[in-house]
């Protein structure tokens, strides 16, 4: 389950190429806590779920969807 949120944090990142400093920047989230996001080794807190929504300018609910594949989703935006 933490590695799918990390996985989809990290597509949503790219998507909106932002490199982990640029996110680490506008999230106020350190690039260390980012990337064990990312890589499901660490679990975020709903304010820094939060932080990373604002940044990724997404809903909340994005950064849970399962019901399609992510590639579906590169397209639109």
């Amino acid at each position: 389950e933490l590695d799918n949120l990390g996985q989809r944090i990290r597509e949503l990142r790219t998507e909106k190429k932002l490199t982990l400093a640029a996110l680490s920047l506008k999230s106020q989230v350190s690039v260390g806590m980012l990337s064990h996001i990312e890589r499901g080794q660490t679990s975020p807190s709903l304010k820094t779920l939060e932080r990373l929504r604002v940044a990724l300018d997404v809903p909340l609910a994005r950064l849970f969807e399962r019901d399609r594949p992510l590639a579906q989703e590169a397209g639109r935006v």
